[in-house]
């Protein structure tokens, strides 16, 4: 993989904590090192609007606001 593609931000938003090691894992196996996470979906848009991710994993079904609200937000955005 291009190290371009490896300095990629990535935002990871989900409720539950063991997916988003899991996911640091596999992705830091990778070679991924930018990996930004949050637990709360209400903080989701700040950190989008800070970072500006190239890559946002989002999980759909979290307590607050769901990943369908949360992608709205976004878009909303852009």
């Amino acid at each position: 993989m291009p190290k371009s593609l490896k300095a990629s931000t990535i935002l990871i938003v989900d409720d539950e904590w063991p997916n988003i090691h899991l996911l640091k894992r596999f992705l830091g196996e990778a070679g991924f090192a930018n990996l930004q996470t949050t637990t709360d979906s209400r903080l989701a848009l700040a950190m989008y609007q800070q970072l500006h991710p190239d890559l946002v994993l989002l999980d759909i079904s979290m307590p607050f606001l769901n990943g369908f609200e949360v992608m709205s937000q976004f878009r909303r955005e852009c």
